[in-house]
């Protein structure tokens, strides 16, 4: 169902987006199709699983990575472009929230 539901939310953005493949984002990921305007997905990530941001990161080149999360323990991986577009890297179950581990310690 999920994912129906992640193919049906790019078709209907896809025609937003004005560049389906960033240039920014070609190189650390290769060959995405599919991507959207980042505030359709992050409002579909909300609305239809209760997903919210919880961790993120600037990586080099500009995109941000993105990992939205719910209750149920759903998860998405988002990589976004600095224009706005957002692709889906990976979806998931079971997330579960750990605690950073002490300095030093290597497990």
């Amino acid at each position: 169902m999920r994912a129906l539901f992640v193919t049906a939310l790019l078709a209907l953005t896809a025609c937003q987006a004005t560049d389906p493949v960033p240039p920014t984002l070609t190189a650390p990921v290769p060959q995405l199709s599919n991507c959207a305007p980042r505030a359709a997905l992050v409002t579909g990530l909300i609305e239809g699983y209760g997903e919210r941001q919880v961790a993120r990161g600037l990586m080099l080149g500009g995109a941000l990575l993105e990992i939205h999360a719910g209750d149920s323990g759903s998860f998405t991986v988002l990589l976004s472009d600095p224009s706005g577009v957002s692709c889906l890297i990976a979806v998931g179950e079971a997330w579960q929230y750990v605690s950073p581990l002490p300095p030093g310690d290597p497990t």
